[in-house]
Order: structure tokens, then C-alpha cells, then sequence
């Protein structure tokens, strides 16, 4: 979250000629998103809403640059100030209610993993049973984390590297089963582990290193995906010359 407005500050930089090109005219409409701003943050103060006092911030951002610069601006900065929303953790509901349905599909996946390579293995819910440890697939290990950094780096991904809108769009859907993808060889190397043997390994360093060992192996998964869409994009507009 405190690197997306750098990376934010990198994506002005690079429409400086475009913005230099743009007339800044302001509008007074962009004062009723600040009010809107200054509301959700005292909504979210009195009421001990995190998500409505970090939103706010957004939504200040968003109406000064209307009310500074005017909407000719906001389109050649569109990217960038949608990208700003990254930087805002989900409120806990809609973070519950996407990790739990991730963490059974990846709990469910991993165990059949595990059967297939003989190891015995009990799944119930989130829970895997193995002859020697049991495992709980907790939130941190549904993939969710993963999956909204891989949100935002796909976005940026094919926001860079590629052209065609429905091939940006498929970059920055695969991030969904990617991650599934990556967090469920994490929790099947892990039973391999505990099933060998290395329980404490499984518990200690290979749990941390395996986060972010995954974490990079799903951004060269979205990478491969960007270069893919990038060798569609030429081979198109080869066809169309």
C-alpha cells in the first residue's frame, strides 16, 4: 500500500508532455467530491469505520484534481488515480467473504495434490490432517494477500506493456488464478515437508520464504501472460498491414 503512490508519481511523470498539452481549466463540481471526502471521514471517525476514513483520502485526491485542473486532467490521469484505490485495504467483510471461499478451493485442491502423490491425507473445511501435524489453511494462506498484489501489479503489467483493452483486462483477470494457483503449491509443498519429516522447517523459515517465493513466481506468471498479449498485439497488427 505505501509504494502504490510512488508508483502513482511514475505514472504522471510519464504524461507530463501529454498533460503539458492539456488545458488545466477547473471545475467548481469538484468541490462536491471533497465534501463527499470530508463526510466518509467523519462518518468513518464517529462511526470506527477504517475503510471510510482511508476512502476519503481517494475521494479528496479525486475532487481537488477536478476542482485544480478540471476533467480533461482526470481522463489523461485516469489510470493513475484509479490506481490509488490499491492502496486501501478492503473493508473486513468483503476480505472475509473472498479469503474463505479461496482458502476452501485452495485447501481442497492441495489435498488432492497430496493424495495423488500417495501422502495420507483428512481434509475437513480448511483443515488438513496429515499423519504427523495437522494444517490450517488460514486467511494469510488463502492467497487473498497474494491476489491483490497481483491485482496491482497486472494492472500495471499490461497498463505498460500492452495495448489492446481485452487483452489488459485478461492479464489483470489472471491474477485471480494465479494465485490460487501459486497458494496452493505453497500449502502442498508444505505437507510434503511435514510429511518427510521437516515439521519445524514447515513452521519456521520455508513459511516465510515460501510467501514470497510464490509471490515472484506469480509475477512472472502475469509477466508471461503480459509477453504472450504482447506477441498477439504484433502478430495482429502484422495481419491487419
Amino acid at each position: 500500500g505505501f509504494l502504490i503512490p510512488v508508483v502513482v508519481g511514475y505514472l504522471i511523470w510519464q504524461k507530463r508532455k501529454e498533460l503539458e498539452k492539456t488545458e488545466a481549466k477547473g471545475s467548481w463540481s469538484g468541490l462536491f467530491l471533497v465534501l463527499v471526502a470530508l463526510f466518509s471521514y467523519y462518518f468513518g471517525e464517529v462511526c470506527s469505520m477504517e475503510f471510510a476514513t482511508r476512502i476519503s483520502l481517494v475521494l479528496w485526491i479525486y475532487g481537488s484534481v477536478v476542482f485544480l485542473f478540471g476533467y480533461a486532467v482526470c481522463r489523461v490521469l485516469l489510470f493513475p488515480l484509479v490506481f490509488l484505490l490499491f492502496m486501501i485495504p478492503l473493508p473486513y467483510l468483503v476480505y472475509d467473504s473472498i479469503a474463505f471461499p479461496l482458502k476452501i478451493v485452495a485447501s481442497r485442491t492441495a489435498t488432492t495434490m497430496l493424495g495423488l502423490t500417495g501422502i495420507p491425507v483428512y481434509l475437513e473445511g480448511n483443515i488438513i490432517s496429515l499423519p504427523t501435524m495437522v494444517l490450517e489453511v488460514a486467511d494469510a494462506c488463502s492467497g487473498i494477500r497474494s491476489l491483490f498484489s497481483l491485482f496491482a501489479l497486472a494492472s500495471i503489467v499490461a497498463y505498460l506493456g500492452n495495448k489492446n483493452n481485452l487483452i489488459r483486462g485478461i492479464i489483470i483477470m489472471s491474477a485471480v488464478p494465479v494465485a490460487v494457483l501459486t497458494n496452493t503449491f505453497r500449502i502442498f509443498g508444505t505437507g510434503v515437508l511435514v510429511d518427510l519429516g521437516y515439521k519445524q522447517i514447515a513452521e519456521g523459515f520455508f513459511h516465510s520464504f515460501s510467501g514470497w517465493f510464490v509471490s515472484i513466481f506469480g509475477f512472472c506468471l502475469i509477466l508471461g501472460a503480459s509477453r504472450i498479449g504482447v506477441f498477439l498485439e504484433t502478430r495482429k497488427d502484422n495481419i491487419n498491414r
